[in-house]
Protein backbone atom coordinates (compact mmCIF):
# COMPACT_ATOMS: atom_id res chain seq x y z
CA UNK A 1 0.00 0.00 0.00
CA UNK A 2 1.22 3.44 -0.93
CA UNK A 3 0.28 6.27 1.46
CA UNK A 4 -0.03 8.63 -1.51
CA UNK A 5 -3.29 6.84 -2.34
CA UNK A 6 -4.92 8.62 0.62
CA UNK A 7 -4.44 11.94 -1.19
CA UNK A 8 -5.65 10.97 -4.67
CA UNK A 9 -9.21 11.94 -5.65
CA UNK A 10 -9.79 8.64 -7.45
CA UNK A 11 -9.30 6.79 -4.15
CA UNK A 12 -12.66 8.18 -3.00
CA UNK A 13 -14.83 7.36 -6.03
CA UNK A 14 -16.31 4.31 -4.28
CA UNK A 15 -16.61 6.03 -0.89
CA UNK A 16 -14.26 6.46 2.03
CA UNK A 17 -11.28 4.06 1.90
CA UNK A 18 -11.60 2.73 5.46
CA UNK A 19 -9.37 -0.28 4.76
CA UNK A 20 -6.62 1.99 3.42
CA UNK A 21 -6.69 4.21 6.51
CA UNK A 22 -6.76 1.18 8.82
CA UNK A 23 -3.70 -0.24 7.04
CA UNK A 24 -1.87 3.11 7.14
CA UNK A 25 -2.54 3.52 10.86
CA UNK A 26 -1.14 0.03 11.45
CA UNK A 27 1.90 0.13 9.16
CA UNK A 28 2.75 3.75 8.25
CA UNK A 29 1.24 5.97 10.98
CA UNK A 30 3.65 8.81 10.15
CA UNK A 31 5.28 9.02 6.74
CA UNK A 32 6.80 11.47 4.29
CA UNK A 33 4.83 12.12 1.09
CA UNK A 34 6.63 13.42 -2.00
CA UNK A 35 4.88 15.97 -4.21
CA UNK A 36 5.79 15.23 -7.81
CA UNK A 37 4.97 17.67 -10.59
CA UNK A 38 1.33 17.28 -11.65
CA UNK A 39 -0.11 19.07 -14.66
CA UNK A 40 0.68 22.78 -14.36
CA UNK A 41 1.92 22.40 -10.77
CA UNK A 42 5.66 22.14 -10.22
CA UNK A 43 6.99 19.53 -7.82
CA UNK A 44 6.43 20.56 -4.23
CA UNK A 45 8.58 20.19 -1.12
CA UNK A 46 6.59 17.19 0.14
CA UNK A 47 4.87 16.87 3.48
CA UNK A 48 4.44 14.62 6.49
CA UNK A 49 1.21 12.62 6.73
CA UNK A 50 -0.02 11.63 10.18
CA UNK A 51 -2.74 8.97 10.32
CA UNK A 52 -3.27 8.01 13.99
CA UNK A 53 -5.62 10.12 16.10
CA UNK A 54 -3.26 10.38 19.09
CA UNK A 55 -0.41 11.46 16.82
CA UNK A 56 -2.60 14.05 15.08
CA UNK A 57 -3.62 15.48 18.47
CA UNK A 58 0.04 15.70 19.49
CA UNK A 59 0.98 17.52 16.28
CA UNK A 60 -1.90 19.98 16.65
CA UNK A 61 -1.11 20.67 20.31
CA UNK A 62 2.61 21.32 19.86
CA UNK A 63 2.98 23.99 17.16
CA UNK A 64 6.39 24.93 18.55
CA UNK A 65 7.63 21.55 17.30
CA UNK A 66 5.47 20.99 14.22
CA UNK A 67 5.20 23.76 11.65
CA UNK A 68 3.27 24.35 8.47
CA UNK A 69 5.28 27.46 7.63
CA UNK A 70 5.54 26.35 3.99
CA UNK A 71 1.75 26.29 3.70
CA UNK A 72 -0.50 23.43 2.65
CA UNK A 73 0.55 21.15 -0.21
CA UNK A 74 -0.38 22.48 -3.66
CA UNK A 75 -1.91 25.57 -2.07
CA UNK A 76 -1.14 27.96 -4.91
CA UNK A 77 -3.16 27.99 -8.10
CA UNK A 78 -0.76 27.01 -10.91
CA UNK A 79 -2.16 29.56 -13.33
CA UNK A 80 -4.13 32.73 -12.88
CA UNK A 81 -7.85 31.90 -13.04
CA UNK A 82 -9.67 33.85 -15.80
CA UNK A 83 -12.20 35.16 -13.28
CA UNK A 84 -9.46 37.18 -11.55
CA UNK A 85 -9.17 39.51 -14.54
CA UNK A 86 -12.72 40.69 -13.92
CA UNK A 87 -11.96 41.20 -10.22
CA UNK A 88 -9.06 43.57 -10.85
CA UNK A 89 -6.46 41.13 -9.53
Amino acid sequence: MNPVEAFLPETYTAGLPYALFRALRATRPVCRIDEPAVGAWAAGPGFWAVFRHADVKHVLRTPEVFSSHLGPPRSATPTRPPIWSSCGR
